[in-house]
């Protein structure tokens, strides 16, 4: 599929139109299918942590099926809740911004949605339900695979953004940890839970002013409290650059900087990190291509960021002239 084919957005189900504005987990009925827990098998001990949640590993069973390997990702109950129904309010607009935009997302390289379980523990606590990648994500993947085709996976990984039926979905939180490798080692992008649509219906699922992301892959707009319906793909781009660039080299951007202060104050003024802390093989073409990208992704504002688009297509040209690869490499 070439990198201008649009991703499909379709109504799961059909007999069913979307509804105009839907704040709660009971208006993701209308969306995307509730699993049946009794077919559902989880280990007990969770592989993955993430700020809100934890990821065990299972299978799904349905009537007349051999059973899926499967990813669960149970949340933890957010911060402090005055009594129960503000609790699960503020569980259902988490849980329900995610399955919102995981269910309508169709692609290659978007790992599948399977479904998800309001009431999945405790009484209260929802889980969302997605097809298991063996490997693992994309840094694990590296670790154990040190001669993978970085570049590769670079370019795969943005293929998936920006162009979804005439709206754009914003990810804001790209980064290796959420690009999973699939059996084939074909790389997919995962996790939704701060996404963002542009161009729709208000969804009523927001539960913060600000979408949050990880140090440093977080966009100064982000970093500085821009306004929700003022972010765009932009913030997606910005991170792009902090991802090509721990692929390609194998350390963090701006990982020299030792304090958090001095990580925000470098994002937030547009100081792009420092060619001089990274070692890439390549031809001297291609090297200085490839950092005038990174600059590019990272400056300090959006609207004079590259689009996902044009990032993709500077890559393949990087990759044409014999790509960039940790020195440890050989091509």
């Amino acid at each position: 599929m070439t990198a201008t084919a649009l991703l499909a957005v379709p109504n799961p189900n059909p007999h069913r139109p979307a509804p105009e504005r839907i704040g709660s987990i009971d208006d993701v009925n209308k969306l995307a299918l509730e699993l049946d827990k009794a077919h559902l098998n989880v280990e007990p001990t969770c592989f993955a942590s993430g700020n809100f949640s934890d990821v065990f590993a299972g299978t799904y069973t349905p009537p007349q099926s051999d059973g899926i390997d499967v990813a669960v990702k149970v949340l933890r109950i957010p911060g402090q809740a005055n009594d129960s129904a503000e609790l699960v309010e503020r569980l259902g607009k988490h849980v329900g911004r995610e399955v919102f935009v995981w269910q309508m997302v169709k692609h290659p390289r978007i790992t599948p949605f399977i479904g998800y379980i309001r009431i999945y523990k405790d009484g209260i606590i929802p889980c969302i339900v997605t097809k298991r990648r063996q490997q693992g994500n994309l840094k694990a993947y590296l670790g154990k695979n040190p001669q993978a085709d970085r570049f590769k996976l670079a370019l795969e990984g943005l293929i998936y953004l920006h162009t979804f039926a005439g709206k754009s979905i914003i990810h804001f939180d790209i980064k290796p940890e959420n690009i999973l490798i699939n059996d084939d080692g074909e790389a997919e992008l995962c996790d939704f839970g701060y996404a963002k649509v542009l161009g729709g219906e208000p969804t009523g699922f927001t539960t913060s002013p600000n979408p949050g992301g990880t140090y440093p892959y977080m966009s100064p707009e982000v970093l500085n409290g821009s306004e929700w319906e003022l972010l765009t793909p932009a913030a997606d781009v910005f991170a792009m650059g902090s991802t090509i660039l721990f692929v390609l080299s194998g350390k963090l951007a701006w990982y020299y900087v030792r304090s958090k202060a001095g990580l925000l104050g470098a994002v937030s003024n547009g100081i792009p990190a420092a060619r001089d802390q990274y070692v890439l093989d390549g031809s001297p073409e291609a090297v200085d291509r490839l950092w005038e990208l990174l600059e590019r992704c990272w400056r300090l504002e959006p609207n004079n960021r590259p689009s996902s688009q044009e990032v993709l297509d500077e890559l393949r040209a990087i990759e044409a002239l014999g790509g960039v690869r940790p020195p440890s490499q050989t091509p």
